[in-house]
């Protein structure tokens, strides 16, 4: 063969070869790393609509690390114990500037080795160990955080929380009116107009004046709650809320509006920049990244703040949970779950090899080799959502009790108001009076608090202290709020509404039963008295002084 003809032929052999290489069966080389030009920017990679597109811009894992490599089954944000007690926002149902919390609720905190089986089995046996612990705290942590969230919400909304009373509240107060205020109510208002016909003979024309004007407002003012029950009570939960949400929105998580400037989306969807989170959910959102999604990065990247985890971290947490969004796509169409599963995979294997490649320090903490590190973060993941939730709990009980007073007082008030029509004898409706401005203060000075606290927790976390410190700061700021709060609520307790009667000289009365007896004591006083000169009624009800021994007259004009 001549030596044209053999180069001929070793051309045709190579070209066949690389023809194999190419659409034959085989084992590809692995993909070399893209140009960072081509790369998205932290900026993209902070908006989840981009991380399909990011993810498909890395090189993927070669064909045999494939083979051995599995990225973490997602979880749906209601899944186990932490997903039976969050619900979805309402804010995620619409377009707009949404939160960690208000898209992934409290699930995909889990931890899951990685990449340990290509090196021919796992390198540290007590990594799995480790990686168990440490998922059990994240896991705690989480429902801790989910269930402290959605007290909160349902605190802060006193229509969803107590719709289920509101026929019970209307038709109590209708029946406590109907046979309670309008038979025996009548009875003391007739015999309140006989006492005043008495008292006006004897001349005290403008006290008979004063306590028919208290009888006329207390029977005006029964009237109209048992007409209008809801309408009271709603007003209140209105003037409630709007205190409530005045002074969380100053002192905690504020509105976080994008610029029309500065937003990529106004141009398609004009909401979709603009924040439509109510209070509770805004405070959720800021609560869940600063102690849970914080605590998860250093877990699986070995640091929070670091170029890797600011980058990535987004997109690796997006595709170990599936959003609310997805999950209700799922269930009514279950046909699409392994779509959604195949994409978060290939979004998760795409963006490892990527920090592998970047960081390979933050790689050994993605694979779970540094189980301790994972112990120590779930640790301080469980004992801030303990710490966070210990306050933030009890602030919302208050709030939910003050709601429920309000209520109450609702039901109670025509009864108390059946012998409450007499002004003396009306100190159960005063004391309804300071319980219901009692829990109107309560309400506004624990959100108040609990926007402070959040915030204070929020910069806490975001700083460089270690994690005992900010465990004890976060306990002592919650205390801090609490101790501050106690002469607050003395104030609220204290009275509001001045005694009827002028009160004791001490000041120390307090609107109990003991001004029904007064009242009772000084009728008596006053029925003797008025047989006797004009001048001692001006003295009636003031303490008199006891004749001194050597003054007191003797029979027969002596002293």
């Amino acid at each position: 063969m001549t030596r044209p003809m053999t180069r001929l032929a070793h051309a045709c052999a190579a070209l066949a070869a690389a023809l194999l290489l190419i659409v034959g069966p085989g084992v590809p080389a692995a993909a070399e790393p893209q140009p960072q030009s081509t790369l998205c920017t932290v900026q993209e990679w902070q908006n989840p609509r981009n991380f399909a597109d990011c993810a498909k811009r890395l090189a993927a894992a070669g064909a045999q690390r494939a083979q051995c490599i599995k990225a973490p089954t997602p979880v749906s944000p209601d899944a186990g114990i932490a997903g039976w007690l969050t619900s979805r926002p309402d804010a995620d149902l619409r377009s707009g500037v949404v939160g960690r919390y208000t898209r992934y609720g409290v699930g995909g905190y889990q931890l899951d080795l990685y990449d340990v089986s290509c090196a021919g089995g796992i390198a540290h046996p007590e990594a799995n160990f480790e990686n168990s612990i440490a998922s059990i705290e994240f896991a705690v942590a989480a429902a801790v955080i989910g269930g402290a969230n959605t007290l909160r919400e349902h605190a802060y909304e006193p229509g969803s929380m107590w719709a289920w009373s509101d026929d019970m509240v209307r038709s109590a107060t209708q029946k406590a009116y109907d046979y309670v205020f309008s038979i025996f109510g009548a009875l003391t208002l007739a015999g309140a107009g006989v006492w005043l016909i008495w008292r006006a003979r004897a001349g005290r024309l403008s006290e008979a004046l004063r306590i028919a004007g208290w009888a006329l407002l207390v029977m005006v003012l029964a009237t109209a709650v048992a007409k209008w029950p809801l309408s009271v009570a709603h007003g209140f939960d209105r003037a409630a809320t709007t205190g409530l949400g005045a002074m969380h929105s100053v002192l905690g998580p504020g509105p976080d509006d994008v610029p029309a400037d500065q937003c990529p989306f106004v141009d398609m969807d004009p909401e979709a920049c603009k924040d439509h989170r109510t209070v509770a959910v805004r405070a959720s959102d800021e609560a869940t990244e600063a102690i849970l999604y914080k605590s998860w990065l250093r877990a699986m990247l070995g640091s929070a703040d670091s170029e890797v985890a600011t980058k990535y971290g987004p997109a690796l947490y997006d595709a170990t949970t599936f959003t609310w969004s997805e999950a209700a796509d799922m269930k009514a169409h279950p046909e699409l779950r392994q779509q959604y599963v195949d994409r978060k995979a290939q979004q998760w294997l795409a963006v490892a090899e990527q920090i592998k490649t970047e960081d390979p320090e933050a790689y050994e903490n993605l694979q779970g080799l540094r189980g301790t590190d994972r112990v120590g973060a779930g640790l301080v993941a469980l004992l801030s959502a303990l710490v966070f939730a210990g306050f933030d709990t009890a602030a919302s009980f208050m709030i939910l009790l003050g709601f429920l007073i309000a209520r109450v007082v609702v039901v109670v008030f025509p009864i108390l108001a059946t012998w409450g029509i007499l002004q003396p004898a009306s100190s159960g409706i005063r004391r309804l009076a300071n319980s219901t401005i009692t829990a109107l203060i309560n309400i506004v000075l624990f959100g108040a608090a609990a926007g402070l606290y959040l915030t204070a927790v929020g910069l806490v976390f975001d700083s460089s202290m270690p994690g005992a410190a900010q465990i004890i700061v976060v306990l002592l700021a919650g205390v801090a709020c609490w101790l501050v709060l106690r002469p607050a609520r003395a104030l609220a307790k204290a009275r509001t509404v001045p005694p009827v009667d002028g009160g004791s000289d001490d000041g120390r009365q307090n609107g109990r039963l003991r001004d029904l007896f007064a009242f009772a004591a000084r009728t008596v006083v006053q029925a003797g008295a008025a047989r006797g000169p004009v001048r001692a009624e001006a003295t009636v009800g003031e303490p008199r002084r006891p004749a001194r021994p050597e003054t007191r007259a003797l029979p027969g004009g002596r002293r």
